[in-house]
């Protein structure tokens, strides 16, 4: 595909190999593609494909936005601090109930459970992990058996440097973008009688979800007396 772009649109090429380097006009420096590639980002973007995480927060504060700076401002804080609060105490009771994944992420693997039952596995090598999986033909192609690489062990280390995070690796490349298992890996879960919750990434898991909404130390802020001093920019 890249030599297919390089022939059709080379300025794109042009700007992909300089995009990010700190000096674009130095040859010698290597070219980081985990600066707009996903699937070399190491998870920075965790989960946001596309700007649809600004969006979804900007459809929550519709009210805020109509107000002036100050109540803006207010209204934003107040309710990131409900909804810190909330999710805080969603995660601990899942803690408590001795849940090791949240509640998302076991419907999403039930949902591919269902799916994956479709789905034929043939083992290629099972010491080095390697499955492939057939899935049968769609509406739009009649005939036609769709066909995956997986590569999945319980000790399973990736072969791309890039994603060290990753315990997962499918054509699709599903899982290695989200951490999450794709129906792929939970088709060769089931084939191989393994715990497919087992390869969802531990960023994920319960114990990680009550770190990140325990990270913020909100107090009501004082009088204005009582503020920072604040010289400007």
């Amino acid at each position: 595909m890249w030599n297919e772009l390089k022939k059709t649109n080379p300025k794109a090429i042009d700007y992909l190999e300089k995009c990010g380097k700190e000096n674009e006009t130095d040859g010698n420096e290597q070219w980081k593609p985990e600066r707009w590639a996903q699937t070399y980002d190491g998870g920075y973007r965790w989960r946001i494909m596309t700007s649809n995480g600004s969006e979804s927060l900007n459809s929550r504060y519709k009210a805020e936005r109509r107000l002036p700076v100050v109540g803006l401002v207010e209204g934003t804080w107040y309710k990131t601090v409900k909804w810190f609060n909330e999710r805080k105490q969603i995660t601990l009771a899942r803690q408590a109930e001795g849940e090791r994944w949240p509640k998302e992420i076991q419907l999403k693997l039930m949902k591919h459970t269902r799916k994956a039952a479709a789905i034929n596995v043939i083992t290629v090598d099972i010491e080095r992990g390697e499955f492939e999986a057939q899935l049968p033909f769609e509406k739009n192609d009649p005939g036609v058996t769709w066909k995956y690489q997986v590569f999945l062990k319980r000790d399973y280390q990736p072969r791309d440097p890039q994603l060290p995070s990753m315990c997962a690796w499918c054509k699709c490349r599903k899982p290695q973008l989200t951490g999450i298992p794709c129906l792929h890996v939970v088709a060769v879960c089931d084939h191989c009688r393994w715990d497919v919750s087992d390869f969802v990434d531990e960023r994920y898991s319960t114990e990680n979800m009550v770190k990140i909404w325990s990270t913020c130390d909100f107090h009501c802020y004082e009088d204005e007396d009582k503020w920072p001093r604040y010289d400007g920019l």
